[in-house]
């Protein structure tokens, strides 16, 4: 499973730099849109739980995940470097979070969908825990 682990690592990585790439190129409006789309999912997501005891522990969750989502988007309008670096740290947490998560590599298009997809994966980790 830590082979799996690892390759799905590098496949999500460079999938990653395959979007820094492209996004780099979309204007600062779309940029925002994503970002909006991200942060209401994760919203919507958080409201669908409603095991009031673990309501703290999705909060601290969400939270990361929202800053990690906005220090991606920013990164992305600056430079590739800080991109590719944000990326590799993201990745390494989320695949140490969950290593069994298959899915990203059907799911790796956009950078919204991949955001979504690790945090239905994270909710799902907090909830099963």
């Amino acid at each position: 499973m830590i082979v799996v682990a690892v390759v799905m690592m590098m496949v999500v990585v460079v999938m990653m730099m395959v979007v820094g790439v492209m996004m780099m190129v979309v204007v600062m409006v779309k940029v925002m849109m994503k970002m909006v789309a991200v942060i209401v999912m994760m919203v919507v997501m958080m409201v669908m739980m409603v095991a009031v005891e673990e309501i703290m522990v999705i909060m601290v969750v969400v939270v990361v995940t929202m800053v990690v989502a906005m220090v991606m988007m920013v990164a992305v309008l600056l430079t590739m470097k800080v991109v590719v670096e944000m990326m590799v740290v993201v990745v390494v947490i989320m695949a140490t979070i969950q290593t069994l998560t298959m899915r990203l590599m059907v799911d790796v298009v956009d950078l919204k969908v991949v955001m979504l997809v690790k945090m239905v994966e994270m909710m799902v980790t907090v909830t099963v825990v």
